[in-house]
C-alpha cells in the first residue's frame, strides 16, 4: 500500500509542469494561444495550437506587446536569440509568421494598421 501512495505521488509531481488545466494558456486567434511562463520573471509566448510541443513557439521570442483580430496578430518581441526587439505579424489563416519587422512596416501590411496593441501582462487579464 505505501509503495502504491509513494508511487501516486511521483506521478502527481511529475504532472505538475504539464498544466493539464490550461492554466498558463490563453487563446489568441485560430490555433494561437499566448504562455505564460512564471518561472523567474512572467514572461509571454505564442504558442501554434494546444497539440504543440513546448519548445514549438509560433513566434521566436518573448511577447512584449501585442494586438490581434481573427486575421492578424501583431506582435513585438525580444528575440531569443540575441535579445534583440522587433514586430511580426501572424497571418492566423495561412498559419505564416512574417520577417521581423519595424513597427511602421508591420503598420502598412494589410489589416493590420488598426490593430491595437498592449503590454503582454494587460493582454493576458483581457484573454
Amino acid at each position: 500500500m505505501r509503495t502504491i501512495a509513494i508511487a501516486l505521488a511521483l506521478l502527481v509531481t511529475g504532472c505538475m509542469d504539464q498544466d493539464p488545466f490550461g492554466l498558463t494558456t490563453r487563446h489568441i486567434a485560430g490555433p494561437y494561444q499566448l504562455k505564460q511562463w512564471d518561472e523567474g520573471p512572467v514572461e509571454y509566448f505564442i504558442q501554434g495550437g494546444p497539440h504543440q510541443q513546448l519548445s514549438d513557439w509560433a513566434v521566436d521570442g518573448s511577447v512584449l506587446q501585442i494586438g490581434w483580430d481573427r486575421q492578424h496578430i501583431l506582435v513585438q518581441r525580444e528575440a531569443f536569440a540575441g535579445g534583440d526587439t522587433a514586430w511580426v505579424v501572424v497571418d492566423v489563416a495561412a498559419r505564416s509568421v512574417s520577417r521581423p519587422l519595424t513597427e511602421a512596416e508591420a503598420r502598412r501590411l494589410p489589416g493590420v494598421a488598426g490593430l491595437r496593441v498592449m503590454p503582454a501582462a494587460a493582454a493576458w487579464k483581457r484573454l
